[in-house]
């Protein structure tokens, strides 16, 4: 890895191209030459059927059960996200009979009947179950009326401001509440609760970034700490490390005051060392674990022993304000794939840890399955990933990582996320969560236009996150 002062070659290099018109006329001449053998063009993947399955073989109690015809588990999905019109959250439940082509929404699964035709489905929007038979107490209970569903008693819990609403699917009838002691009450009635730590939402300025930023490079031992980055020293540390052959595999965990950022180390290895970071970066063949399908095998290696590090329930009370994963190259992507871990409805590491936010820069993708937040309603992360670029002046991008066939770019694809391409000149431009990326190819391949193996541009660009930014000015 590049020390920060070898960074400084690509913005230079950058700004003079965008200041000069005949550098620029050179810099397109040189980027076109990849596009005859670039990848496809990148998009996020297909809209699936997003609601965790919670009950196979088997289907609701029959109320509620108006059967329409569906030609995919997708067109069921938007029946029940639809009902009963715009501006509703939807039905909390929905089944699906894929032989027939059956959809039926349910208002609640309290009384289930086996059934190898069906598949029951929970909307991600449904806040988590406190308790069933239970009730809170106190006079900051209030009574809904107008709640005709229980998606519609969340809504006025949430309009409220309270955390805690009450429903019984048999009776209709629901209540919110500020606060919960719970007692005894009928066995129909469930308690809801707000995750106020998914609630938590960081304000996106340019400080947090750079704070994001500092806490992912901070774990790579090669830079030039006299440049930054710069962590502040009243967080409390915790070190999750594995070593390795050539080095170490590592996630820090930095609180204060209930606020955590927990982020990954970015590949630490050498080329000769190719037996660890390098060749786990290069194994992107997709792998089943932890309920998923299709994740990079490289990445599964290298968060299986880092996790398996982990106490998640201290660090949940640790987090007790919200938790944000951030991470560079290597540990962007590892910092990507431990937040859908951890927020996944089907919860694989049996934790009550979630993510509030992720941030990335210049991170390698993932998975190849449907990389959704189930802990959001639209299904996606706050934060920001982030990717140095070059505009080749035809709307054409040459971006770092993103298409890079080598780490699995034809194979994987990247979170529900906002992803912003930061030019040499500073310029950023931002591509919000759920819209495809441009036509683009790797910059890898653009500042090595003649096939060659030398890495030195390429790493000054991988490397040049704080100076785009504006985390770091460029030494005189």
């Amino acid at each position: 890895m590049m020390s920060i002062h070898s960074m400084l070659g690509f913005l230079a290099f950058g700004i003079d191209q965008v200041q000069s018109a005949e550098s620029l006329a050179e810099a397109t001449a040189m980027l076109s030459v990849s596009r005859v053998d670039r990848a496809d063009p990148f998009t996020d993947p297909p809209i699936l059927a997003s609601w965790v399955e919670v009950a196979p073989a088997h289907k609701c109690n029959g109320r509620w059960q108006n059967y329409e015809k569906a030609a995919s588990q997708y067109d069921c999905e938007q029946i029940a996200i639809s009902w009963p019109a715009a501006g509703m959250p939807g039905r909390p439940f929905y089944q699906y009979n894929s032989g027939k082509g059956l959809c039926a929404t349910c208002e609640d699964v309290l009384s289930l009947k086996e059934n190898k035709d069906w598949q029951v489905y929970r909307n991600p929007a449904l806040w988590p179950l406190k308790s069933m038979g239970q009730q809170c107490t106190g006079k900051k209970k209030r009574k809904q009326p107008d709640a005709w569903s229980q998606m519609e008693c969340q809504l006025a819990a949430d309009t409220l401001g309270h955390p805690y609403y009450q429903w019984n699917a048999n009776k209709k009838t629901c209540s919110t509440a500020a606060k919960c002691k719970e007692e005894a009450a009928s066995s129909n009635l469930g308690t809801y609760y707000k995750d106020l730590v998914l609630d938590h939402a960081h304000t996106d300025t340019r400080a947090h970034t750079c704070t994001q930023w500092n806490f992912a490079a901070s774990l790579d031992p090669s830079l030039d700490k006299s440049f930054g980055p710069v962590v502040d020293p009243s967080y409390t540390l915790t070190k999750f490390e594995v070593q390795e052959p050539g080095g170490a595999d590592r996630a820090h965990l930095n609180s204060k005051n209930g606020t955590c950022v927990l982020s990954f180390q970015n590949t630490d290895t050498t080329f000769a060392d190719f037996t660890s970071d390098w060749a786990n970066n290069a194994n992107y063949a997709p792998v089943k674990k932890w309920g998923f399908d299709g994740l990079h095998s490289g990445l599964v290696t290298e968060l299986e022993g880092l996790i398996g590090l982990m106490d998640f329930n201290a660090m949940h009370t640790e987090c007790s304000v919200s938790l944000s994963v951030t991470g560079w190259s290597l540990g962007g992507s590892l910092a990507q794939l431990f937040a859908v871990l951890m927020n996944a409805a089907h919860n694989p590491l049996h934790s009550d840890l979630r993510v509030a936010s992720v941030y990335s820069f210049g991170a390698f993708a993932p998975m190849s399955s449907d990389m959704r937040n189930d802990q959001a309603a639209d299904g996606c992360f706050a934060g920001n990933q982030y990717y140095a670029a070059m505009d080749d002046g035809t709307g054409g991008y040459a971006a770092d990582v993103i298409y890079n066939e080598k780490s699995g770019s034809k194979v994987h694809s990247f979170p529900h996320s906002n992803k912003v391409f930061i030019l040499p000149t500073g310029q950023q431009i931002a591509f919000p969560c759920g819209t495809p990326l441009p036509d683009g190819y790797d910059l890898f391949a653009a500042l090595n236009p003649t096939g060659g193996a030398d890495w030195s541009a390429y790493l000054q660009a991988h490397g040049s996150y704080p100076f785009l930014l504006g985390c770091l000015q460029m030494p005189n």
